[in-house]
């Protein structure tokens, strides 16, 4: 399991970010930008949990 960590946080945050975005009424672009960087700051954030 703690090898999946910094995929499973970097996903939940990452989908998060989306509802959240589109609960906001944000456009598709604005939403897919913001879950790449919510993608990307979840695996970060995953990754230091893992140590």
């Amino acid at each position: 399991m703690r090898q999946f960590l910094p995929g499973l946080v970097g996903g939940l945050f990452a989908g998060a970010i989306v509802w959240i975005a589109q609960n906001m009424g944000a456009t598709f672009l604005v939403a897919a930008v913001l879950a790449a960087i919510g993608g990307f700051l979840g695996t970060v954030a995953g990754q230091k949990l893992q140590r």
